[in-house]
C-alpha cells in the first residue's frame, strides 16, 4: 500500500535525524568557541527544519499523513527563537487530533491505516522536540549559561523521542505484513476459484449449476478484497 510505504520511509528519515540531532548534542562542550557553537547552532537549525518538515509531510494527494482526522489541517507549527531576539523557545502547537482510520482488509478483519507523532514530537508530559532543539540552538547563537543543562534536556527529549519512534516503526511494520498475507491470501483464493471454475465448466451442466454459482460468488468477493487491499490507502476511506 503506497500510503504506509511512504510513511515507512518518512519514518526511517524521522529516525536519522534524530539520530544525527543525538550525535550533534553530544559534541557540544561547556567552553566551546564561537565559532564552533555557530556551526553547531546551524547544524541543528537544519536538523530543527527537516523534523518539522517530516512530521507535517502530505502524501501525494496533499494530505497531511500524521494530523489524524483532520488530513487537510498541516499539524505542527512551530515558532523559532533561534535566528531571532527571542531567547526562550516556544511550544510547538499541534493542530491535528489522534483520530485512528480503520480499513477492512478481508471479512471481518480490519487493519489501522493511520498514525499520529504525537509521542515522538511530545515524547513526555514535559518534553517538546522541537522546543528542546531550537532552545538549544538558540542558546547557542546567544552564549546562554543555560546551555549545558538545555543541552541535557534536550538529549533526554530526543532519546525518548527515537525510543518511542522504534515502537511505532514496528507496529507499521506488523501491519504492513499484515497486509501483505492477507493480498498473498486473496491471490491464492482467486487461482483455486479460477481453477475449481475451469473443472466446473468440463462436468455435466445440471449437476454442477449450483456448485458453479457458489464458487463465482467466492471468486467474486476474493477479486472485491483483492481489489480493496491492492489499492489500500488510508485516505480513500474518509
Amino acid at each position: 500500500p503506497q500510503t504506509q510505504s511512504e510513511e515507512s520511509t518518512v519514518l526511517g528519515q524521522l529516525q536519522t535525524d534524530l539520530q544525527s540531532v543525538q550525535t550533534q548534542l553530544s559534541s557540544i562542550g561547556a567552553n566551546s568557541d564561537q565559532t564552533l557553537s555557530s556551526s553547531s547552532a546551524s547544524t541543528l537549525n537544519g536538523l530543527y527544519q527537516q523534523i518539522l518538515d517530516l512530521a507535517n509531510y502530505q502524501d501525494t494527494n496533499g494530505n497531511y499523513i500524521f494530523a489524524g482526522f483532520a488530513s487537510k489541517t498541516q499539524p505542527y507549527s512551530h515558532t523559532q527563537a533561534y535566528g531571532t531576539a527571542t531567547t526562550t523557545s516556544p511550544a510547538t502547537s499541534y493542530s491535528g487530533d489522534n483520530g485512528q482510520r480503520e480499513v477492512q482488509i478481508a471479512q471481518g478483519e480490519s487493519v489501522q491505516a493511520n498514525d499520529t507523532l504525537t509521542s515522538v514530537m511530545q515524547p513526555g508530559t514535559s518534553s517538546d522536540l522541537l522546543q528542546g532543539i531550537d532552545q538549544v540552538a538558540a542558546d547557542l547563537q546567544n552564549n546562554s549559561a543555560n546551555l549545558q543543562t538545555d543541552v541535557s534536556g534536550a538529549y533526554t527529549t530526543v532519546s525518548n523521542a527515537l525510543n518511542n519512534l522504534a515502537n511505532l516503526q514496528s507496529s507499521l511494520a506488523g501491519r504492513q505484513l499484515e497486509v501483505s498475507n492477507q493480498q498473498t491470501l486473496t491471490q491464492q483464493l482467486q487461482t483455486n476459484d479460477q481453477n475449481a471454475l475451469g473443472t466446473l465448466s468440463q462436468v455435466d451442466q445440471t449437476s454442477a449449476i449450483v456448485q458453479l454459482q457458489q464458487y463465482q460468488t467466492s471468486l467474486q468477493a476474493a477479486e472485491s478484497t483483492f481489489s480493496t487491499i491492492s489499492k489500500l490507502s488510508l485516505f480513500n476511506y474518509l
